[in-house]
């Protein structure tokens, strides 16, 4: 006799809560979700009036993640898209995989999930009570053995408590509700926040071609790095990288990776020269991600201002300019988002900005039987979508009985904020698909090379171990293809000195092994240079060496990979 299908409810039908229908019907779960709109896409799906409850986006918004490094693990992004997608060209991709993948069939929309609560059979059934509205305002009561919440963490604002703002008489307005510039031309504007919103909404007031300028008032500063790093390539995809990330948390003092990245930042933007240098070490937070913020400061179009000490009628007075009193007509707070979850009393799960009680960002802590998750309530230093995936894929094999968590005892609260690559590494281990790098370099050295020296897509995740994907490995082969061409292998930045020899780095597989050769500028081998070949499980940290300069480093001991790989650290 087979086990009962186990009936799982997915709160959400963004991107979180796609991914999360997916990864139950990957695992023969039977899912319903229920979508409190009339569309998918979450905060993706643009819309002219911000619904509450749901999250918003401006009209002209365009991902600060690249495509590659945004994609699910097994749906990579049309190759003829851009790097950086828009708005439309996002909800298109959704749509492409709710529709392959059957998603939509899963879904009821105009459906609002108002409640969920243990069932009264919880402690022996791990079920919950589900209590939905529909839109004709009839509710209706479901049992599920399983919930996945997956409504993100930018829906409810957060309004901070500024003294006399009440008293002021223009209009007041949260950055989820703002949509486009228009209602704004030459009104005299304040916003308040230095995050991804108030950056992007103050450099497009700014190029409206209004008179007056825009005010951006920062409390404590920010790092400010644009979406394009060396030679013009993607951020995300210069700097995900496995070596990379081994190399600055573990080898080199934080102190140091700081200053390099800071270098980085300041390198377009001297950020105390332009009054936003925080307080804070830019390895401690994540930065914001903008173009063109210092060109609209440059040309007084945006003005810096400092902390807020007071609202008046007519305008605001800042802490560093204080008795005068600056005339606005429009406050626009892009202050950020509470982690809330409403519809789950806080005896079962309570939620700040200062501690997440979930395990690794999914778990209650405080309820005995994991059959409640939250997806998506994470801050990574990289795109939210493979993470949830991730998340979902791993909370799918509990539900299912694949996989356990360890005791309550263990399962402390984690930091808000993550790296992704580890993070992912993380999750990926417990699930069964964390790339076997050692077996990888033995077997298959251009895949590893690209796996450990290229960008950590997430399409490494299925490459192994429970719902893998026989086009992943081609799939990471080709990323540089759909992102203008970028090759991993030849990435060692002939700019940085031109009259320096390069290391040219060539692999086989049969028999597998690794040649190296000295290259000088004019192409040819310095004289006495020998092609050396290697057995591709005995490279040197000293074979394959070190690119100094800009590029701090290229590479780090094979040696070491093996070591760490057989312990489960890489």
């Amino acid at each position: 006799m087979t086990e009962k299908t186990k009936t799982i409810c997915v709160v959400g039908a963004g991107l979180c809560g796609l991914t999360a229908i997916k990864a139950c019907l990957e695992n023969n779960l039977f899912v319903t979700c229920y979508e409190k709109t009339s569309s998918f896409g979450g905060s993706w799906k643009y819309r002219d009036v911000t619904i509450n409850g749901v999250g918003s986006i401006m009209k002209s918004t365009v991902a600060v993640t690249s495509k590659e490094m945004s994609a699910f693990s097994d749906f990579p992004p049309p190759r003829f898209n851009p790097n950086y997608m828009d708005h439309t060209l996002v909800m298109a991709y959704l749509e492409e995989y709710a529709q392959s993948f059957r998603l939509l069939d899963h879904i009821q929309f105009s459906t609002e999930v108002v409640n969920v609560e243990k069932h009264k059979e919880y402690i022996h059934t791990g079920q919950w009570t589900v209590t939905i509205e529909h839109s004709s305002g009839q509710f209706e009561t479901e049992t599920f053995d399983a919930v996945m919440i997956c409504i993100g963490s930018f829906v409810y604002p957060y309004i901070p408590s500024l003294t006399g703002l009440s008293t002021f008489k223009g209009r007041i307005l949260h950055s989820n509700y703002y949509k486009e510039p228009s209602a704004f031309t030459d009104k005299k504007t304040l916003v308040v926040g230095i995050g991804v919103s108030g950056t992007n909404i103050a450099t497009e007031l700014s190029h409206t071609g209004q008179k007056l300028p825009i005010y951006l008032s920062t409390r404590r500063g920010a790092w400010i790095i644009p979406r394009l790093a060396d030679g013009g390539l993607p951020w995300d995809i210069l700097y995900s990288r496995r070596y990379l990330n081994i190399l600055f948390s573990r080898f080199l003092p934080k102190a140091f990776v700081a200053d390099y990245f800071e270098h980085k930042a300041n390198h377009k933007m001297d950020h105390g020269l332009y009054k936003l240098k925080p307080n804070y070490r830019i390895i401690e937070r994540n930065s914001t991600i903008e173009d063109n913020l210092s060109s609209q400061i440059m040309t007084g179009a945006i003005k810096i201002k400092g902390e807020i000490d007071h609202f008046v009628p007519q305008g605001v007075v800042f802490k560093d300019e204080p008795g005068l009193m600056q005339p606005l007509d429009v406050v626009i707070l892009a202050t950020g988002f509470q982690p809330k979850i409403p519809i789950i009393d806080e005896t079962i799960l309570k939620l700040s900005s200062e501690r997440v009680e979930l395990f690794q960002f999914v778990f209650p802590h405080t309820i005995p039987l994991p059959t409640l998750a939250i997806i998506g309530m994470v801050q990574p230093n990289g795109s939210i979508g493979p993470i949830a995936e991730m998340q979902a894929r791993w909370v799918a094999r509990i539900f299912a009985g694949q996989c356990k968590l360890p005791t309550q005892k263990q399962m402390q609260a984690n930091p808000y904020e993550t790296d992704w690559t580890r993070y992912m590494d993380c999750l990926a281990k417990y699930i069964g698909v964390k790339p076997p790098l050692l077996k990888m370099m033995v077997r298959d050295p251009k895949l590893f090379y690209t796996c450990f020296f290229g960008p950590t897509a997430a399409y490494q995740f299925r490459l192994i171990g429970p719902n893998s994907w026989p086009k992943a490995r081609e799939t990471i082969l080709t990323i540089g293809e759909r992102a203008y061409d970028f090759d991993v292998k030849s990435h060692r930045d002939e700019s940085i000195n031109t009259n320096e020899s390069k290391l040219i780095v060539h692999f086989d597989t049969n028999p597998p092994y690794i040649d190296t050769r000295w290259q000088a500028p004019n192409g040819n081998s310095p004289d006495g240079a020998e092609v050396v070949q290697h057995p591709c499980w005995f490279i040197s940290l000293a074979d394959v060496g070190f690119c100094v300069g800009e590029r701090i480093c290229e590479c780090v001991s094979f040696i070491y990979i093996i070591t760490h790989e057989c312990a489960g650290t890489v």
